[in-house]
């Protein structure tokens, strides 16, 4: 029997799809200590976000364990908003915009790691929506 070549260009698209949109799990501990460093202060070492009087914001802090938020949306939504902050996708002016603060593939690492805080397999990421 013979291999039909798009069932096998197919299969090979669908394996990298899936790899592209999982977090590297070679990376979890740098992706952890960048979302530790840059994001935890505000929003919580376990994603939940600090209670609103600990960080004297204006507005709640997003909750990044609840799935029906943090997985709705592409990576390329969260990594603008990390980069850009809230204002580049038109949330509040209150998160800050890390451009110059650390590194493209640190803004990655640490949505990688959001991404670690839906552990309910049943909501898919935002690409796969």
């Amino acid at each position: 029997m013979r291999t039909d070549p798009w069932d096998v260009l197919k299969a090979v698209l669908v394996c990298v799809l899936v790899w592209a949109c999982m977090p590297g799990q070679a990376h979890a501990g740098e992706a952890r200590r960048v979302y530790m460093d840059a994001c935890a202060s505000c929003h919580g070492a376990d994603g939940a976000g600090a209670a609103q009087s600990q960080v004297a914001l204006p507005l709640a802090v997003p909750d990044f364990t609840d799935c029906s938020f943090a997985s709705r949306e592409p990576d390329g939504d969260w990594w603008a908003v990390g980069h850009g902050g809230g204002p580049a996708r038109g949330f509040s002016e209150v998160m800050p915009a890390f451009r110059t603060g650390i590194t493209d593939a640190e803004v990655q690492a640490a949505v990688n790691h959001i991404r670690t805080f839906c552990d309910d397999s049943s909501w898919p990421r935002g690409e796969l929506n």
